[in-house]
């Protein structure tokens, strides 16, 4: 059984990195009783994708982890099992059963919200000019070790907000 597990990573576990988030997941699934299927080869490992890493210090809303069990399970069963082993800082949104050979979830993340909370005071009223000038740009190039990508491409849409 393939399920998709949506949780928030809130304050608590904001300084905690990916590794460290996919190992506290495991401790919970153990905890929980959740047995998972594992991969094939010489070091088998549990079967269990978390779908993008956030950078350290960031907490997410809506985190989404696809893993695999070799139980089928009653989805409101297996969330009161992880709600109850959960450590703080996790929080667990909902989860849903996925077809077996739907693509990785790595692959089928098109798309992310962020919100940025700036300190008070520092939204000039040059700000809504500044973002139209940066979504008005074809090209906003950014080299990463020896690739160069256009940002651009991956920037939707921005909305300002106050209060």
């Amino acid at each position: 059984m393939r399920i998709r597990i949506f949780f928030k990573k809130n304050t608590a576990m904001r300084f905690t990195g990916h590794l460290d988030l996919q190992h506290t997941w495991m401790r919970v699934f153990q905890r929980a009783g959740i047995d998972l299927e594992f991969s094939q080869g010489f070091h088998p490992l549990p079967k269990v994708q978390l779908a993008s890493a956030l950078p350290l210090g960031y907490i997410g809303e809506n985190e989404i982890m696809d893993i695999w069990t070799q139980d089928h399970w009653d989805l409101a069963e297996l969330a009161m099992r992880i709600s109850g082993v959960l450590p703080p800082g996790l929080v667990l949104n909902h989860m849903e059963e996925v077809p077996l050979n739907d693509p990785k979830i790595q692959v089928a993340l098109k798309l992310a919200d962020y919100k940025i909370i700036l300190p008070s005071g520092s939204l000039t009223k040059e700000l809504p000019e500044r973002i139209q000038a940066l979504l008005a740009l074809t090209d906003i190039p950014v080299v990463r070790r020896t690739k160069q990508r256009n940002m651009r491409e991956w920037i939707i849409s921005i909305e300002l907000h106050s209060g």
